[in-house]
């Protein structure tokens, strides 16, 4: 694994942290932006390992339906996040351990 790709992995790991955080102190749709950006840097770390191939692609079912929530979160302050299915930490914590699992096994 590059060191690039292990920044973005560490990055990704910091900001779902972040999302832990703010969620416990009662700040959802913050948590939400947060989990969304531990997943994002996920992809891009996920991105710059290409050219290997066996990426599970259910997994960026979970980013794009993250991007939705943060969306929300972000730009529609006046109304509740829509939340469907489980959480959105649980949804970004998946992920980012799935490009963490594939990018490792490309690395060997």
């Amino acid at each position: 694994m590059s060191d690039r790709v292990a920044a973005l992995l560490h990055r990704s790991r910091t900001e779902l942290d972040a999302a832990r955080v703010l969620l416990s102190a009662g700040f959802g749709d913050q948590a939400i932006s947060r989990a969304y950006y531990g997943a994002f840097y996920a992809a891009e770390a996920a991105l710059l390992s290409l050219g290997e191939g066996g990426f599970d692609p259910a997994l960026g079912g979970e980013l794009r339906r993250l991007f939705e929530l943060r969306d929300v979160a972000d730009y529609s302050w006046l109304d509740e996040p829509a939340q469907k299915g489980d959480d959105p930490l649980a949804a970004a914590t998946r992920f980012v351990d799935g490009v963490e699992r594939w990018a490792g096994e490309r690395a060997r």
